[in-house]
């Protein structure tokens, strides 16, 4: 598998929920590297405040779970680390 490298960046915010007051995040920017084209792109959109009560009931209820900026930072077992999905940052 070929080598991809791209542009690495963290951003740093303030945020009063983080042990020592910063939140950061990292970004990927695969634009350089060619990646990006070959990306799946899921249309997708969140419902609007109006659709949302529309389509709940009598005794429904809503929560929110946040589970603390896993979007796409979380291990991969070493036997998936694989395949045309899996792009190593590491040498």
């Amino acid at each position: 598998m070929p080598w991809i490298l791209s542009p690495t960046a963290i951003i740093v915010k303030a945020s009063p929920f983080e042990d020592d007051s910063l939140k950061r995040r990292i970004v990927y920017d695969y634009t350089a590297s060619g990646v990006n084209p070959h990306l799946v792109h899921a249309d997708t959109s969140l419902p609007t405040i109006l659709r949302l009560l529309q389509s709940i009931g009598k005794d429904y209820f809503m929560a929110n779970s946040d589970l603390k900026d896993m979007f796409y930072n979380f291990p991969v077992r070493q036997a998936a680390r694989t395949g045309p999905f899996y792009v190593s940052l590491t040498p």
